[in-house]
């Protein structure tokens, strides 16, 4: 009997302890410290458990491997483009080279995993090697990637990524082959014991010496990685003072990747460490001295794709030095060429933003949205006449086929109305009535445009209306028929308009509904409405502060509300009425 109650106490307490664990909430920030505790762990148990590891065969490895990867890259699939073809192509040939060496002659494979946010590298059993884009973008030469994909090789070709799925597998019980490919992937990225890091970056750098390159490869990266570590250490300093900090390193542009560095310094030898060993490597091995470094011959693509984010965040100044340095490698990138164009479109240098254009679709005139960008260009910085010659002259030369024409055609019978043709508008308005193509209501809105810059209000909205009617969900058309309603001083329809383009996903419309809403609501003599939209749209897009630039492309009248919201913010902001601008 005693010991029926003692038990009945015990389950008791066991329940009052599940209650309260469930009423009481727990908050843990986001961090790689759970599979770093993990991997601390498990290699603690072996401690306590008699381990005997025979290393298993290497076909059982290769299927382990195999496995393994092809559920991780059908989980991470992201769209395939054939920018990432061709880096894919180009991690894989280098691979290649550095494998040639290797003592265990598995079938090596290599993957490229276009994450901006995946600072890492990592294998697999059985060869399968994975570099992310964030990564590859801090490197300068291939010497650089031809070391790194070395050192995971060699995790492989060491056994370490075996003995580390065999230790998990004893661990927890788990039958090799069946469930040990459910082991999180972050095992293997969270690095490995201090001895063998080490030793992966010996003899990873001997591979990567021995296919041509260069030791100096493996000394750069890691000196980037402590340069990096630098600035975390000092970042992590002063949030423990200041825990509101929000501002990130140089370097390091979320905390995604703060969190994935972090997880790295705290898994990896110290990188003085891992570079004083390397420079004894070089002076006691008869390697070739003073080799030259060789380009990373993908660079192009990465700062291209670099200078599209910095443009994303209105570093207008950092994206147009890096798009530059990606066209001194590669003056044809027309994605290069386009970002270019946007970079100099975003601060209101039309003149050189319709040469970058014209020059991207000389390469590639299949451009839809570049065309139009290319007439919008034209337009703002030439005489309207001149601005129609210049189009015409390359639609000639593109000579663009059916169902594709009209997209086309409408910029050059918009460059024309606002040179006073309105008479071949009005046809081709007409022609688009008839058309059966599916995209006719974009067309039709975007002639409606240009009938808006020709302060023609009314056929705008008449035209852009059409197109909202019957793509509702398209938010940047909603905002267009806005601005030809607020143009008619229609200002509650045209708030209405704004409001619905605002739950537009895209930065450019959100930013376009906001200062619509800004504007009509100072022309309704409603500054307290317009105030705080203003200020939105302008930390989405800061073109929306260029005078010129709005003159340009929405009128002189919208660029004179926006400059006398601008006064009124800036009144308020001295006097200490509103909050600063961030």
């Amino acid at each position: 009997m005693k010991h029926w109650i003692i038990l009945a106490v015990i389950l008791l307490m066991a329940a009052g302890a599940l209650v309260v664990g469930e009423r009481r909430r727990v908050e843990a920030e986001v961090s790689p410290a759970p599979i770093l505790y993990f991997v601390a762990d498990t290699e603690r148990e072996l401690t306590r458990v008699p381990v005997s590891l025979t290393r298993i065969s290497d076909e059982e490895e290769i299927a382990v491997g195999d496995e393994m990867a092809q559920n991780y890259l059908e989980a991470s699939k992201k769209n395939d483009t054939s920018e990432d073809r061709t880096i894919a192509e180009y991690v894989s040939r280098i691979g290649a080279k550095v494998t040639e060496h290797v003592h265990r002659k598995l079938p090596y494979k290599f993957h490229y995993l276009p994450d901006d946010y995946l600072v890492n590298a990592f294998a697999l059993p059985g060869g399968h090697v994975f570099i992310g884009k964030g990564l590859l973008s801090l490197m300068d030469t291939e010497d650089e990637l031809a070391n790194v994909l070395g050192h995971e090789v060699e995790h492989v070709d060491l056994g370490h990524c075996a003995e580390r799925a065999q230790i998990e597998a004893r661990v927890n019980k788990l039958p090799m082959v069946i469930n040990v490919v459910g082991l999180p992937i972050e095992l293997f990225q969270a690095g490995y014991s201090k001895e063998q890091e080490l030793e992966a970056d010996r003899e990873g750098t001997k591979l990567a010496v021995t296919a041509g390159y260069s030791a100096e490869g493996a000394i750069r990266m890691f000196q980037r990685f402590q340069k990096l570590e630098a600035e975390w250490r000092r970042y992590e300093a002063r949030r423990r003072q200041q825990p509101s900090v929000v501002e990130l390193p140089s370097g390091i542009v979320n905390q995604v990747v703060l969190q994935t560095l972090e997880g790295y310094f705290r898994s990896h030898p110290p990188e003085q460490e891992r570079i004083a060993q390397i420079e004894r490597l070089i002076v006691t091995e008869p390697w070739p001295k003073e080799q030259k470094q060789q380009p990373l011959q993908v660079a192009y693509i990465l700062l291209t794709d670099e200078a599209a984010a910095l443009l994303g965040r209105d570093e207008l100044d950092k994206a147009s030095a890096k798009v530059k340095e990606a066209l001194s490698m590669n003056s044809k990138y027309i994605s290069a060429l386009d970002v270019l164009g946007d970079i100099n479109f975003e601060k209101a240098d039309f003149a050189a933003a319709a040469q970058a254009y014209r020059q991207s679709l000389t390469l590639e005139p299949k451009q839809k949205v570049i065309a139009a960008r290319y007439a919008s260009s034209l337009a703002a910085s030439l005489p309207a006449p001149e601005a129609a010659a210049h189009y015409a002259e390359w639609l000639n030369s593109a000579a663009p086929a059916a169902p594709d024409l009209d997209w086309f055609t409408v910029e050059e019978v918009g460059l024309k109305l606002l040179a006073g043709d309105a008479v071949t508008a009005k046809s081709f308005g007409q022609t688009l009535v008839k058309s059966e193509n599916a995209d006719i209501p974009l067309v039709q809105a975007r002639l409606g445009w240009w009938y808006y810059r020709a302060n023609n209000a009314q056929t705008a909205a008449d035209l852009i209306g059409l197109a909202v009617e019957q793509r509702p969900q398209v938010g940047s058309l909603s905002a267009k028929l806005g601005w030809a309603l607020a143009a008619q001083k229609k200002y509650e329809s045209a708030q209405q308009r704004f409001y619905a383009a605002n739950n537009d996903a895209g930065r450019e419309a959100r930013a376009e509904a906001q200062i619509g809403l800004a504007v009509t609501a100072w022309e309704a003599k409603e500054p307290e409405l317009a105030l705080p939209n203003y200020r939105a749209a302008i930390l989405e897009r800061a073109a929306w502060n260029n005078s010129q630039w709005v003159a340009a492309l929405y009128g002189q009248p919208v660029a004179a509300s926006v400059q006398a919201i601008r006064r009124e913010n800036d009144k308020r902001q001295k006097a200490g009425g509103a909050a600063p601008r961030q």
